[in-house]
This record gives C-alpha cells, structure tokens and sequence, in this order.
C-alpha cells in the first residue's frame, strides 16, 4: 500500500496535514527536516508519494527533488510553499515535480486528489510488479511483435479473446512497448458502469458542492489518466449510455467534471480488452459505431490455449514454481493429459488446476491423480463441455448453450471446449437462428 512522505520544518503544520491524510485513511510518514527525508527516501517504495515544504531551513524541496532526480528516485513529488513564486515554480516544474501547491490552496490541490492518487499507484504497483510468463509459441512471437508494432504507432488497440487467455496481460504489454509504463494509468471495468449517472461519476469527477455530500472535488478516471494511458477493460460490456458520453471526450479530449462548468481538456493513449467480437457487438446493437470508431483503430485476438500446444507444459512449469517452494517435474502422462484436453478455462483454468497439483504432489513429480481435470470436464449449468460427434446432439448442445450465455458466443464458446471461430462455423453449418 502507497503511503505518503511529508516534509516540512514546522512541527505544528507537520502534524497538521499528517493527521488530515491519516484521517482519509493514509499512511503517512512525517519528516522534520532534508536529512531524515532523504533517509526515508532510500527506504520507501517507488510507489510512495513526496509530499514537500521549499524552505526546510539550511535545506530545500527544490534540492531534495533534484537529489532524488539525480539519485534515479522516481517517486511523484509535490511540492507546497507558504512564499510561492514563479521562479521556484518553473525551477520545480522542470526538475519532474507533479504539481507545486500554495499552502493556503492544499486543499483544493492535494488533499482533494490524494485519494486518487494513491489509488493510481497502488495500481500502477501491481501492474508493474507482477511477473508474467514469456510465452514462446509461434503464435505468441507474432502476437507480441503486432502488439509492439501497434504500441509504438499510437494506434488504439481493442484486444480480443476468450476468458482466461491474458488479454489484460497484453494490454500490460502496449503499455510497456508505447514507453507508458510508468505514466499516469487509469483503469475502467466497463462491466461494472450499470448506470449513466455512476459512470459519469467515475470517468469525470465532480467538483466540490456538486451535491450535499461533494465536500472536496475529485478527479474521474480521465483526469487520472491524463498524460498516459486509460484503460477499458471489457469494452464491449459498456452501456450505451456511458458510450454516448464517453464519444465527444474520445473525439475532442474535452469535458466538464459534474457541477462545473469549466471545460478541461485531456490526452492519453486508449488501449481496450473485449471478451466479444466487436463486429457482433455492432451487429447486435450493444455497441455504437461512433464508438467503435473511435477507441477502436484496430483488434488484435489472443489466441485459446488449446490452440497453443506448445505454451501448455512451460506455462504450468512456470505456475508450479510460483506455488512451490522446490522444482517439480511433471510425468510424461501429465503432459500428454494437459496437451490432449480442451482447456475451456484457458490459462486460468491452467494455473488452477497447477495450483491444486502442488498441493497434492508430494515428492516434487506430478502425476496424473494430482490433477483435477477429469472433474473439469463434466458439467456447467447441465452442459457437456465436451461436443458430441453425432450432429443432431452437437446441434442441440450448442443451442442449448447459446440459449444459457444469451447467445454469448464467446462464453458459449468457451463452456463447449471450442474456439470462437469453430462455433461461428458450425452456427452457419447447422442453420442455427437466435
């Protein structure tokens, strides 16, 4: 969890604003002069947040900012001042500080935003920090080259794909290749904007007295993104509504936070997942072309993990050593058992069944009766997961598979063991209508 350093020479003021940000549910770490912050400094997470007086009597915030510059410290630093002037604002400005706050204006400027800010950290930690497989098929060394070529055109990128197989991981990965890593970075879950009023609050903040409980103003997800990247998860599970909202902010960069009347202006790179087709969601309606049109230059589809042999035994090698303490080795019949079945679940289901075997294996080899894929492979909502090869039973297993989903091919698709492409196929084969 991101905390936040505070440095200033007056005690009184030191513990004032620590208490504030403790209030709001913050960590905080006070510091009374240059030398114990530096001293902190070299302690704390790349994820903290500098909080920082000008004058600190023999020393400054200027000079500690440009220590930590020096010294390879990437942490955000705010710098606040009693005795502001342009001179020190532009010196600050220009050695990396986020923003430079009058003390009388910390309210509006900081304590209404640190929330968020801390909140984007947090984020932009686990992002950064987790360690995710290589994956090296031939099919995945193509995909990441396209990401990359992608990434580094600025091109607006929708990736497509079954449940489990990583999309948000090749998300991680524009980011990474467009030179975003560190950026600011905020994150939609477009599943969960049920409502207009709900996602305008999300993506566009309010300001303060917006309504009776609005007592500081706060950023929405595009403010946070500004400069770097947002983030739309699940692109297709957006509302029509929030897209209708989101289309002139997409095309102008512009907006009003709720209860305020001043436009802002924002820029940031727009990178999107999707467990449905694009094309289907136009088709079916849930999605504007307008929209499509705008956070949609291209799609890139991940492909399922049955379709990608030769990623399955290294990405469980890579999963058992996450959830084991020693190496493990896995029998030739559990290879030939993890190539051989469907994967429904993608990699997921992989890392959960691997996860169950570590548990189970005792001697550091796994064997066939450490993995749970026979139990798997039976029922979901009283569907086969399996196709059957008679073509009046297979024709009846996908409809009654389309009618469970709400004609969700990709989840229909994923529930009957098959990709998405052989379902199409055998829709058109079997004449099958919703």
């Amino acid at each position: 969890m991101s905390k936040v350093i505070v440095v200033d020479d007056n005690r009184n003021y030191l513990e004032t604003v620590c208490q504030e940000l403790q209030g709001m549910g913050i960590e905080t770490i006070a510091c009374e002069n240059g030398n114990k912050a530096r001293w902190q400094i070299r302690r704390a997470s790349r994820y903290d947040v500098l909080l920082v007086d000008l004058l600190l009597g023999d020393d400054s915030g200027t000079e500690i900012l440009r220590w930590m510059r020096n010294e390879g410290y990437p942490q955000p630093f705010y710098l606040m001042t009693g005795v502001p002037s342009m001179d020190n604002a532009i010196e600050t400005m220009n050695l990396g500080a986020a923003c430079y706050i009058r003390k009388e204006d910390i309210e509006e400027q900081f304590y209404s935003k640190v929330k968020d800010i801390i909140e984007e950290q947090n984020l932009r930690e686990k992002r950064n920090e987790r360690f995710v497989f290589r994956r090296e098929s031939d099919a995945f060394k193509r995909l990441y080259e396209e990401i990359k070529a992608y990434a580094k055109a600025d091109i607006r990128v929708v990736i497509t794909g079954e449940r489990g197989t990583g999309r948000s991981h090749l998300a991680e990965d524009w980011i990474s290749f467009a030179g975003l890593r560190y950026a600011p970075y905020a994150e939609v879950h477009c599943g969960s904007l049920s409502s207009a009023s709900m996602a305008a609050e999300e993506l566009f903040g309010h300001q303060k007295g917006a309504f009776s409980s609005a007592m500081r103003s706060t950023d929405g997800k595009l403010e946070l993104a500004n400069g770097g990247v947002l983030f739309l998860e699940n692109v297709d599970m957006m509302p029509i509504d929030v897209q209708e909202m989101l289309i002139p902010v997409l095309k102008s960069g512009k907006y009003c936070r709720i209860g305020s009347n001043r436009e802002r202006h924002v820029s940031f790179k727009l990178v999107a997942t999707s467990t449905d087709s694009l094309d289907d969601a136009l088709i079916s309606g849930k999605m504007l072309q307008e929209f499509y049109d705008c956070c949609c230059e291209c799609t890139v589809e991940v492909p399922s993990l049955r379709s990608t042999i030769d990623d399955i035994v290294p990405l469980a090698k890579f999963f058992a050593g996450q959830f084991g303490s020693g190496e493990y080795k896995f029998s030739k019949e559990v290879k030939e058992l993890l190539r051989s079945y469907g994967w429904p679940g993608n990699v997921r289901e992989l890392r959960k069944i691997v996860k169950v075997a570590v548990a189970k294996c005792q001697d550091g080899v796994i064997l066939p009766e450490h993995l749970t894929i026979r139990q798997s492979l039976g029922q979901s909502e009283g569907i086969a997961t399996r196709l059957l090869h008679d073509p009046l039973a297979e024709k009846s297993k996908i409809e009654e598979a389309l009618s469970a989903t709400g004609y969700n091919k990709s989840h229909t698709a994923e529930i009957l063991g098959i990709d998405r492409k052989t379902l199409n196929r055998k829709i058109k084969q079997y004449g099958i209508e919703r």
